[in-house]
């Protein structure tokens, strides 16, 4: 799954200085809230973070889905869509702790989703 932010989205404070516009960016993984907002983990331009944007920014520009992701219901979360290895209890919190396993799941998961088409 491909998006861009939309038209004036880059004014947002949560994207300025994250995100670029007209650039496409994989979606790596997709939160639903119970309220209805939806949220899109996107790797940011320094390639190094994967941030949660809402999806409300976004046009999808590709909506495919990526082979990797599964269904994951966990806490205060009725949906999301992940990887596996993205979907156990403190995943993100090791990986921004700098835990080298975490990285590495999220490397090895972020390549399936990018190289698919």
């Amino acid at each position: 799954m491909k998006v861009i932010l939309k038209p004036k989205a880059t004014n947002a404070p949560n994207v300025r200085g994250w995100l670029e516009q007209s650039r496409p960016y994989f979606v790596l993984a997709v939160e639903a809230t119970s309220n209805g907002a939806s949220w899109y983990r996107i790797e940011s331009e320094d390639n190094e973070t994967p941030a949660l944007f809402e999806a409300d920014l976004f046009e999808i520009v590709d909506p495919s889905i990526p082979a990797a992701w599964i269904v994951v219901r966990q806490g205060n979360l009725p949906l999301q869509l992940m990887p596996t290895s993205w979907s156990d209890d403190g995943f993100w919190e090791r990986f921004f702790d700098g835990d080298t396993t975490a990285q590495e799941d999220y490397e090895e998961a972020k390549f399936a989703i990018t190289q698919e088409r």
